[in-house]
């Protein structure tokens, strides 16, 4: 993976997958509360999320991983710019101190002053990456607003979306975000997080999400075309 992104994000074709990862795996745990795994309710939601993508139409997942494997943060950016896909979903579970914050956090690349950001675990040295371009930052901000609307009208509570300076947000390739799903701390949301058919309704909120942004997509690229702009 080269250190320097490239200067403007090539568009991917119409049709080109959801890039989703199951954040951790493998020796990588994740946040744990009570025997419960980051990385197992990661998964989970990612394999259903594929699935649901598949049975309703709506678009195709390419899964960065679909065991319990370990992979390093540099090798998720390498594989998902590898798949050609159209944009990077990254999915976590969040857990902090207080037993209090619950709902969905969805992250573009950014400053962060979030309190509540959970401080960078230590890692192994990682390819350096420089700042994805703006037009994939901004393609992100569109990814984003469209994923906390769908979830909220799905009756989900969702903060709006924050900035953090994470990894695989620099993506150089394609708009990414990351999603905390919600927190393993919260006694109540771990059990909602544990539960398949809470695990389903995120999916297919998200997948409804995902083709609310795809359409988009498609007209701004119409109009460019008929415009020349």
């Amino acid at each position: 993976m080269p250190a320097q992104a490239a200067s403007q994000v090539p568009s991917a074709p119409m049709g080109a997958p959801t890039v989703i990862d199951a954040g951790h795996g493998g020796e990588d745990l994740g946040a744990v509360a009570a025997g419960v795994y980051e990385k197992d309710l990661a998964l989970a939601v990612a394999k259903r999320l594929a699935a649901v993508l598949a049975e309703t139409g709506t678009g195709q997942g390419a899964l960065l991983r679909d065991s319990d494997e370990y992979i390093p943060l540099d090798e998720r950016v390498a594989r998902s710019v590898a798949v050609d896909g159209g944009e990077f979903l990254s999915l976590h579970i969040n857990h902090v101190r207080s037993k209090k914050p619950r709902g969905i956090t969805i992250y573009v690349y950014g400053k962060s002053s979030d309190r509540w950001a959970r401080k960078a675990r230590k890692v192994r040295k990682l390819t350096p990456l420089a700042a994805p371009p703006r037009q994939a930052v901004l393609a992100s901000i569109r990814l984003a607003n469209a994923l906390v609307r769908s979830l909220r009208q799905e009756g989900l509570e969702v903060e709006p979306v924050r900035r953090s300076t994470y990894y695989v947000l620099k993506n150089p390739r394609l708009p990414a975000v990351l999603v905390e799903l919600g927190y393993l701390s919260n006694p109540a949301e771990a059990e909602l997080l544990k539960d398949p058919g809470y695990q389903d309704r995120l999916a297919r909120s998200l997948a409804q999400g995902l083709a609310e942004y795809t359409m988009q997509a498609r007209r701004k690229t119409e109009r460019s075309a008929v415009t020349g702009r």
